[in-house]
């Protein structure tokens, strides 16, 4: 206190002063005691009132600056507690509505006075007390102070002793110190406040009538506290006791009670995760589904609903894989977050659980977005202001963010990924007791986490820590947890890892025999079954390879086999597993049974439309088709090892431009199904446009207008149209006649694509390559045996793509993006050589083909590594200089459907228009001049209006697209280029920026015939995506144009205005229409030109002609 405060009396003035108001103060509070108790109001106020009188006499005396906190501190004694207590309460309610801090301090301040002033024997102490002990509990809650909810336990054990047995509100008190009990124990985790809070909650359930009003809610706590303990020591018994009492509380209310509908979803979903009973989490779906529908997001609890039910959606896709369950979950999950304040305790919750979503999508379609996200989320969580070391959920968000981060760490191999991920589940686990029922979950993480940084970094140590904790985790879970076969799964996986390095064998048959008590454990309809399946045949197979046991294999070849076949798990395992099947089976022909192999074949190929699923936008679909082994290549080998060369021509077809064929059957005019069903046509055409224009959209375009939460809207609409367009087809097969509607065509159907030619299709496998035949006056395949290898064809491809880059003598500019480099060019004529040896004169002798002015015609179906090799130039160009120009007019087809298709299609009677666009100077980019001749050449030939010529700047985007709409011709003088890390995103440079394959793709053509792209690596593909064939060729034909002029890789630019001025004039010879069908022909003798005057051969070999 100051000690200047009373300067203005002297000492014996003062002194006698306090003791006057000491006096006083005594007298007035033992009167105060009296009327109390004889409850006389009107003797209350009267002593009210003189208590007044002596604080202003006393606040005369006092200096103004210290006057207002003395009196404070004076009058307390002259107050009325009743009214005290009661402002306390209207404090407390308004925080309740407000959720304001202010509130609640002045509700605890105040009943804190009421409660010190009031004495023990007042008939009103019991209330107060218990009302100050839930602003205590709300204290808590807002900041955590231990001491706030030590208190209200207090508080509430004074009211309970202060009231009789009898007392009706002796059970409000029981049961709200049970709340604060089970508050404590989340805490704390000592058992004896879980017992004693349902003891105390048992207790008010006892004596609460069965028609009390209040029944309903203490049955209804009765059963949370069970849900508690259950949570905690995993207790059977507890579990069931919680869903009778909440099943009892339940019948008691309206079937519109929220509250129980909501605890009897959490119950149930706690149900199924114990006993493993998938009925039990419908049920609980439903309880919540109900629940959330009767809400209404004004409701404060609606947050909570949304996420709850999202929660257990989760659950449900983890059991059955169904990824509507996934997408509801994450839009649910979102709301409840859009729905909740920053500074709501909760909010840190639905983060959290949104991240495991987000990060269940990224394991289940590898988007990367949704991994950033999930990451994201994860880290709001932890580092909003309510997340303290001591918080109840820190340990679950840290679990959370390390699976983020190992995910991550799979995807980038960083080493930063994988440290941070075991350091935040090592502080998990120190977070986490023995005793509770997430602590093998959080054992079997770390083990893995462990096992993966062994597998990149190769530290033993890693891996004995892998073993060690999965081994904890395997030991502390029973084998009636649902989680027990994963658990088991990952035990086997990291003692293979073992036997793999150090070759004992009690390491592999420990490892089989936890992975079979593992497929034991898992219900047949879990899509884990696979995985367990499929590792336990990687066991058995890496095991026949050091002990060359015939019992392995078979084993190995069981298991690949019955993984490849279940119907729930993800795509990618059943596809890897199918794969095993075919090779084994190819491999061991002698233990497989009858036909095995072919079923492992068709098994693998039946997998890709799942593999790259039409409901994933067309840059995922591609990135999901990426370095997959050649599985089309290999089914077609084995089926011509059985010589089955149609089942071989159908099965190239069926696997190879998995992505251009979904594209073909949404874009299908259903003629047949609207003659036969209108209605049903109607719809398939809708649903159809819908998904042919969501696949194409790019995610990194939509972020730069919508935000996560639009883009997930957009992302669950896409998938959800996937979902009916498949279901109405799968309707569709069952009507009569339209069973193999838009289904892959026969080799009846096929064949027809050879009518004006042969189709030599080239088949590279891993087994062997072949060549096969289809003839326009054979009604069978005929077939030719290669004598050259798969790694060979690889070798040329290396030996070319070194080419590619390079840049000849004689050049002066080249239509391509990257720097040229000087190197030297006899590979290319070593690869022409051993590609006529090899290819050109086998298919010669056997079409029986003659060196003569009447050339036939043939076309060119490579697969595999074949893709992209210059065939069509094949020969040997030394002294002899013979090669396939010689006999035969080349043409390439990347898919036979397509060529069909293109031949059995009328030629357009709109008016011809030819779009031509020239860019000598695009912006940042090498300069093309003789691109501007190249357009004068054309431009003689085909002069305005009939030709439209974009040059400079004139060549936009926009423009280029206007006028390709409703070109017959169109003519690309300008540099392209192929990006291989995103193959919709090759391009044509315009003035303006990239004409991309992804703009492109989405045009509809109607009068397209001939497209001309005199611009370097048009028909260059993908080594990675060799079979998906997704250059700018391919886009453009596949746009509509059924002939197109395209090169392999970069040409010379004085060779563009001779190559387009030969064709031109070729095809505008006849004084008609011009006509595109001739555009082999005249490629071909414009090339030949290019020969005779003695070019070299990287001047002509990249000009190919692809289509009809």
């Amino acid at each position: 206190m100051d000690n200047n405060q009373f300067s203005h009396l002297d000492l014996e003035k003062r002194w006698g002063f306090f003791q006057f108001v000491d006096r006083t103060s005594s007298w007035l509070d033992g009167q105060w005691s009296t009327y109390i108790l004889s409850q006389d109001q009107s003797a209350c106020e009267q002593l009210n009132a003189k208590g007044t009188e002596v604080t202003l006499t006393f606040s005369k005396l006092l200096p103004e600056q210290n006057r207002d906190d003395n009196i404070s501190i004076f009058s307390i004694h002259f107050v009325d507690i009743y009214l005290l207590a009661e402002q306390g309460g209207n404090y407390l309610d308004e925080y309740e509505d407000k959720k304001s801090s202010v509130d609640l301090a002045k509700s605890l301040a105040l009943l804190s006075h009421a409660v010190t002033m009031i004495p023990d024997n007042d008939i009103r102490r019991p209330m107060i007390s218990s009302h100050y002990a839930i602003a205590l509990s709300k204290g808590f809650d807002k900041w955590g102070n231990m001491i706030d909810l030590d208190n209200a336990i207090i508080q509430y054990s004074k009211a309970i002793s202060q009231v009789s047995g009898n007392d009706d509100d002796l059970p409000i008190f029981l049961n709200n110190q049970g709340i604060a009990l089970q508050t404590r124990f989340e805490k704390n985790r000592d058992k004896d406040d879980i017992d004693n809070a349902i003891s105390n909650k048992s207790e008010a359930v006892r004596l609460t009538l069965d028609d009390h009003p209040s029944r309903a809610a203490r049955l209804s706590d009765l059963g949370e506290a069970y849900r508690r303990r259950f949570e905690s020591f995993s207790n059977k018994n507890d579990l069931l006791a919680a869903i009778k009492f909440t099943l009892s509380a339940k019948s008691l209310t309206s079937h519109d009670d929220l509250r129980q509908l909501n605890n009897l979803g959490a119950l149930f979903e706690y149900k199924f995760q114990r006993l493993g009973n998938l009925e039990d989490l419908d049920l609980a779906i439903n309880y919540l589904r109900e629940a959330l529908s009767l809400g209404n997001d004004q409701d404060k609890y609606q947050p909570s609903r949304y996420n709850n039910l999202g929660a257990a959606l989760q659950t449900r896709f983890g059991r059955t894989g169904n990824i509507v369950d996934l997408d509801s979950a994450i839009s649910y999950l979102m709301s409840a977050i859009k729905l909740t304040g920053d500074s709501d305790p909760d909010k840190p919750s639905w983060l959290s659980n949104l991240s495991v979503a987000l990060q269940r999508r990224y394991g289940c379609q590898g988007h990367l977005a949704d991994l950033d996200a999930a990451i994201a989320h994860e880290m709001l969580a932890l580092t909003v202001e309510l997340i303290s070391d001591g918080h109840l959920n820190k340990a679950v968000y840290l679990a959370n963010l390390g699976d983020a981060l190992y995910r991550r760490f799979e995807k980038s191999g960083e080493l930063a990924d994988i440290e941070d991920c075991i350091k935040y589940k090592l502080d998990v686990l120190s977070l986490t007791s023995d005793e509770h029922s997430d602590k093998p979950r959080q054992l079997n993480n770390l083990g893995r986490s462990y096992q993966s940084k062994f597998e990149k970094f190769r530290d033993f140590n890693d891996l004995d820590s892998a073993v060690s904790y999965h081994c904890l985790a395997v030991d502390l879970s029973t084998d009636r947890h649902p989680n027990k076969p994963q658990y088991l799964g990952n035990l086997a996986l990291a003692l293979y890892g073992r036997y793999k390095e150090t070759k004992v064998n009690d390491d592999a048959i420990v490892s089989m025999a936890h992975l079979s008590h593992a497929i034991i454990l898992t219900p047949a309809s879990h899509p884990y079954l696979s995985r367990l399946q499929f590792n336990l045949g990687e066991i058995f197979s890496s095991r026949f390879d050091i002990l060359q046991s015939e019992i392995d294999i078979k084993a190995a070849i069981d298991h690949f086999s019955t993984a490849a076949m279940s119907a729930a798990s993800p795509p990618t395992i059943l596809f890897q597993a199918a794969v095993k099947w075919m090779d084994l089976a190819h491999q061991f022909p002698s233990i497989t049974r009858n036909q095995e192999l072919l079923r492992a074949c068709a098994t693998a190929l039946g997998l890709l439309p799942r593999l790259a699923w039409i409901g994933q936008d067309l840059h995922h679909r591609l990135d999901q088709l990426v370095d997959i082994p050649t599985v089309a290549s290999d089914a077609a080998a084995c089926a011509i090892e059985q010589k089955n060369f149609e089942l071989a021509i159908e099965w190239l077809e069926q696997g190879r431009s998995v992505v251009w064929r979904q594209m073909l059957q949404i874009r299908s005019p259903f003629n047949e199904l609207r003659k036969e069903y209108p209605k049903l046509a109607l719809e398939l055409e809708d649903l159809s446009h819908q998904l042919e224009q969501g696949s194409l959209q790019s995610s990194e375009n939509q972020s730069l207008s919508l935000n996560l939460r639009d883009l997930e809207t957009v992302a669950q609409e896409y998938r959800a149209n996937a979902e009916r367009w498949e279901k109405l087809l799968n309707h569709i097969h069952t009507l009569p006649g339209f069973k193999m509607f838009l289904q892959p065509k026969t080799f009846a159907d096929l064949r027809l694509a050879a009518c004006i030619g042969p189709i030599i299709i080239l088949n590279a496998s891993q087994y062997h390559c072949d060549c096969l035949i289809i003839s326009p006056l054979s009604k069978a395949a005929q077939h030719i045996p290669l004598e050259i290898t798969y790694s060979k064809l690889q070798e040329f491809h290396q030996k070319l793509s070194c080419y590619e880059g390079g840049r000849s003598s004689e050049d002066t500019s080249e239509r391509r993006f990257r720097p040229g480099q000087v190197k030297e060019w006899n590979p290319l004529k070593t690869c022409l050589s051993e590609l006529w040896v090899h290819i050109g004169i086998p298919v010669i002798d056997k079409l029986g083909l003659k060196d003569s002015d009447s050339l036939s015609h043939i076309w060119w179906c490579p697969t595999s590594a074949f893709a992209s090799l210059p065939i069509h130039a094949a020969g040997d160009y030394t002294k002899v200089d013979d090669n396939i120009t010689k006999y035969a007019i080349s043409s390439y087809t990347t898919h036979l459907e397509i060529l069909a298709n293109n031949l059995a299609k009328k030629n357009s009677v709109a008016p011809f228009k030819l779009l031509a666009i020239s860019q000598s100077n695009t912006p940042k980019m090498r300069s093309l001049p003789n691109t501007i001749k190249e357009l004068e050449v054309i431009q003689k030939l085909i002069p305005p209006p009939i030709g439209v010529y974009l040059e400079g700047v004139e060549g936009t985007v926009e423009k280029s697209l206007l006028n390709l709409a409703d070109a017959c011709w169109c003519h690309f003088a300008c540099h392209g280029i192929q990006d291989l890390a995103s193959p919709l995103e090759s391009a044509f440079q315009l003035q303006d920026g990239p004409l991309k394959l992804a703009m492109i793709i989405q045009k509809s053509l109607p009068y397209a015939e001939l497209a001309f792209l005199s611009a370097c690596e048009t028909a260059m593909g993908n080594n990675r995506l060799a079979d998906e064939a997704t250059h700018l060729a391919a886009g453009l034909q596949f746009a509509g144009f059924k002939s197109v002029i395209a090169t392999l890789w970069s040409i010379h630019d004085v060779d563009g205005p001779i190559v387009a001025e030969a064709v031109y004039k070729y095809l505008l010879g006849g004084g008609k229409r011009p006509d595109a069908s001739k555009s082999a022909e005249a490629l071909h003798y414009a090339v030949l030109a290019l020969q005779e005057q003695g070019k070299s051969l990287e001047r002509w070999v990249p000009f190919i002609h692809i289509g009809c």
